[in-house]
């Protein structure tokens, strides 16, 4: 290698290891942090859990004014359902109407318990719940108020699933779906 290339080499060898040691000198490389006013829909199971229940009864109290006698506005559904579900929701409750049939007497539950609670901390919050759903209270009717109620169990094992909307902590009922394992209500 010539004098001037050694030198040129050198000289190339010297700036570069000068622009790294620039890059490394004693101001910390800061990484972005998680931002911090995104936190957690739910600070707790037990707070996801205890929404769900709330969620599920105001679900409850709107669904029996849609369907007891006289009950016709189905679309008063919709604050308490996610806009996916609705359709399903829609679809049920018109095809009671059109049978002139209603529900009379009173539904309730309980055996509430998580499933599971996600939250991906950037749009929505999900919460999945089994229930005990009562119905034994509950007859259906045709419209001469005569007992049309098939035969069924009284106590009904559910898989419910709930989301919340943009943050907010108020869960819509995202599905609700019969449970085909073992009926963890007649435990």
């Amino acid at each position: 290698m010539s004098q001037l290339t050694f030198r040129l080499a050198a000289a190339l060898a010297a700036a570069t290891a000068l622009l790294l040691a620039g890059c490394t000198g004693d101001d910390p490389i800061v990484l972005p942090g998680p931002d911090p006013t995104t936190a957690p829909v739910f600070a707790t199971d037990e707070d996801a859990l205890a929404a769900a229940e709330v969620a599920y009864g105001e679900y409850l109290r709107a669904s029996a004014e849609i369907t007891k006698k006289d009950g016709d506005d189905p679309k008063s559904i919709a604050p308490f359902v996610t806009e996916n579900y609705l359709p399903e929701l829609l679809e049920g409750f018109t095809e009671l109407h059109d049978s002139k049939r209603y529900i009379d007497g009173s539904i309730a539950f309980d055996g509430l318990e998580l499933q599971q609670y996600s939250d991906d901390l950037s749009s929505s919050a999900i919460v999945s719940v089994y229930l005990c759903l009562d119905v034994s209270d509950a007859r259906v009717r045709d419209a001469s108020g005569e007992d049309v109620t098939p035969d069924r169990p009284n106590v009904v094992p559910l898989e419910l699933s709930f989301e919340s909307i943009d943050r907010d902590p108020e869960l819509l009922l995202a599905s609700s779906e019969s449970w085909t394992g073992e009926n963890f209500c007649e435990i």
